[in-house]
């Protein structure tokens, strides 16, 4: 790329490798704060010395921040069942409507072909005595 212009391979989507296909920050978590190549920390070729002591840890934060993804994740949870229940609502309504419309109409067409079965023993009946 020169001067600005976007690879004609990615369709101008840094997220694409150049052959087109998905990188994995199109799947990642959209609150997941990615690192630039700059950002990544590179592998020392020093030997550690064992002698030396680790960089604390912020395991507070670490716990913390667990913490809060836990409660919104079972934020949006309990909002999808809530939503799941009243869809259920609709649903239950929409089939006992369905049910009672398709009882009535079969009804109507029982009592129709009654009708039309009494009317033809009836002219069957009319023809025999005459």
């Amino acid at each position: 790329m020169a001067n600005g212009q976007l690879d004609s391979q990615t369709n101008g989507d840094p997220t694409t490798q150049s052959k087109g296909t998905p990188t994995h920050q199109q799947f990642a978590d959209p609150d997941h704060q990615t690192l630039s190549s700059e950002q990544i920390p590179k592998p020392d070729n020093e030997v550690i010395d064992p002698k030396q002591s680790l960089e604390p840890f912020a395991w507070d934060d670490l716990e913390t921040r667990f913490l809060q993804k836990m409660e919104e994740c079972q934020r949006r949870e309990e909002e999808i069942e809530k939503e799941f229940r009243e869809w259920c609502h609709v649903f239950q309504a929409w089939a006992s409507t369905t049910r009672e419309h398709e009882e009535e109409r079969l009804h109507k067409r029982l009592k129709t072909r009654i009708a039309w079965v009494q009317n033809s023993e009836q002219v069957l009946e009319e023809k025999r005595q005459h």
